[in-house]
């Protein structure tokens, strides 16, 4: 039995730091024909960039007994004071703890919003 086992439906990471506020005019991104999808996020600059990261449909289990899952989103920007701000956000959030047959403790909830970090 493998110590731990992790699975996801998608990874998103989303970069910015061209100054253009995409979160009012979202772009697709296309690279031949893979389509990369919306690029859809506030202004970003050279000194500094807004960093995104989604996590979609993520579900770890480790030793057969901790279960971990949810969508999972990271944003990174700095405040016009030059403050770096993490901000996280989780939705679909379940944990489960037990010995692999049985869960003893379990965690759920909806949509949820964790605010700066």
């Amino acid at each position: 039995m493998a110590v731990c086992q992790c699975q996801r439906h998608s990874v998103r990471v989303q970069f910015n730091n061209t100054g253009v506020d995409f979160s009012s005019s979202p772009r697709n991104i296309t690279v031949g024909d893979l389509n990369g999808g919306t690029l859809a996020m506030g202004a970003g600059t050279t000194t500094a960039p807004l960093l995104r990261l989604q996590v979609t449909g993520l579900q770890v289990t480790i030793a057969g007994g901790l279960n971990l899952s949810g969508n999972f989103e990271f944003e990174k920007t700095t405040t016009q004071s030059g403050r770096s701000v993490i901000k996280a956000a989780v939705s679909n959030f379940h944990v489960a703890l037990g010995d692999g047959t049985t869960d003893y403790i379990v965690l759920q909830q909806g949509s949820a919003d964790f605010g700066r970090c």
